[in-house]
């Protein structure tokens, strides 16, 4: 099967804000056969320590020396990681982020841990320094896309993997930054459930999708 993994940085439940679910967030939060709390080993920032355990199993607090920059100290001594794992199985992996290639070294350590194909915000034609501007439905059509043509050209399963960052602060608005959290949460919410629908085989040959997503720190 295919593998669609989602990082949404700076997402979590509503009910937090004093905010129920409802229409699209309600499905997007409840959507899946597994749905639930996960624990994650940061604090209103550092997601690419989020991004590390996801990779290798390892929360950094097991490390010693600088573990706060594993994507700057580690690349290249790392054996097994879920890239590289499901790359010996027989995967193209894939992965698309949200900053700057050079950002905490994210191109270096993408490729150390194993992924065939890194995309940049610069690579989809998105200004990096304003990361937080650009919306999820910009990296779910470029995995679209890319799990379009990866399919034509070589027909090997495939492992995606998607970081989002829409939520993120700052949520400079004249109103309530709770409520242009919520605004960005429900159009990021909507972008992910029309991912789903489009990744769907369309015939019963076409090899089938396993999706996950999960959220990360709280925004400042």
């Amino acid at each position: 099967k295919n593998i669609l993994l989602v990082l949404q940085e700076s997402t979590f439940l509503p009910e937090a804000l004093g905010k129920d679910l409802e229409g699209s967030m309600d499905g997007f939060f409840k959507q899946g056969e597994l749905a639930g709390p996960l624990k994650v080993h940061v604090f209103g920032g550092f997601t690419h320590l989020s991004d590390f355990a996801i990779q290798t199993g390892l929360p950094h607090s097991t490390l010693t020396g600088d573990r706060m920059y594993t994507s700057k100290t580690l690349p290249g001594r790392l054996d097994h990681t879920l890239a590289k794992t499901l790359k010996n199985c027989g995967y193209e992996t894939t992965v698309i982020h949200p900053i700057s290639r050079s950002y905490f070294n994210a191109r270096n350590w993408y490729k150390s841990v194993g992924f065939d194909q890194v995309i940049s915000s610069e690579d989809l034609g998105h200004e990096p320094t304003r990361f937080w501007s650009t919306p999820d439905k910009v990296f779910f059509e470029a995995a679209r896309g890319i799990a379009e043509q990866v399919d034509q050209a070589t027909g090997k399963p495939q492992f995606i993997y998607v970081l989002t960052i829409a939520q993120h602060g700052p949520h400079d608005t004249k109103g309530d930054p709770k409520e242009e959290y919520l605004r960005r949460l429900k159009i990021s919410a909507e972008a992910y459930m029309d991912l789903m629908q489009t990744l769907v085989p369309k015939s019963s040959g076409a090899r089938p999708w396993i999706a996950a997503w999960f959220g990360d720190h709280r925004p400042h």
